[in-house]
């Protein structure tokens, strides 16, 4: 068996790096599963109080108004009761991929290079340790772009960011619908993303362990 040197403060600061980002993003993602969206999923829910003033009423029918009356503050709130939680998502999912993506493509790499450090010097198991660390991460890209990013278009449209295809040009938006369908994404997607967090976690847990280790 090859006696393998020591690490050097190089060595050790690429995998201190490497396994710190990987947990922090992990806790970062799982704090969004944890607290953000089960917060938007709540305010999904909430429906807002529609109710017509009584002075706008006028023998059991609303008094028209020149700027549309209750009818129009009432769907206004109703949309603000499941447009806004979708608008949010919208500008968390843009802000995750900002700051996530490039120190998860750094990690790959560095990962990648310590894989092929330790086969050089002929220590193979810390080599595959940090090949499993680099393909978890990668992992991660196929996972979100081919189950996640289209429940994030979705969402995305039923928050108005978006342009939603209408399937008969002049059928009435059903909101109740809407907000049904707004509850289900939110929920599909953290779902996904508590498994993307558990993918980073143990991945970090893998680079934790050779950095002790080694």
């Amino acid at each position: 068996m090859a006696i393998v040197p020591r690490d050097t403060t190089t060595i050790l600061g690429i995998k201190a790096a490497v396994t710190g980002s990987t947990l922090l993003i992990a806790g970062g993602m799982a704090n969004t599963s944890l607290s953000f969206i089960p917060n938007l999923i709540k305010a999904a829910q909430t429906m807002p109080s529609t109710r017509p003033s009584m002075s706008r009423l006028e023998s059991g029918r609303l008094t028209p108004h020149p700027d549309g009356g209750n009818i129009s503050a009432a769907h206004a709130a109703a949309n603000e009761g499941y447009q806004m939680p979708a608008k949010q998502f919208v500008n968390m999912s843009k802000t995750a991929f900002a700051t996530q993506v490039p120190p998860e493509l750094l990690s790959i790499a560095a990962s990648g290079y310590l894989a092929y450090h330790y086969r050089q010097l002929g220590a193979s198991f810390a080599g595959y340790k940090w090949t499993a660390v680099a393909v978890l991460i990668a992992s991660i890209f196929p996972f979100t772009g081919a189950l996640m990013v289209p429940i994030d278009h979705k969402i995305a449209q039923i928050g108005g960011v978006e342009e939603k295809p209408e399937p008969y040009e002049d059928a009435p938006l059903d909101r109740h619908a809407e907000r049904r369908n707004a509850v289900e994404f939110l929920r599909k997607w953290n779902s996904l993303n508590t498994l993307r967090s558990a993918i980073m976690f143990v991945a970090g847990g893998i680079g934790l362990w050779s950095l002790v280790e080694e």
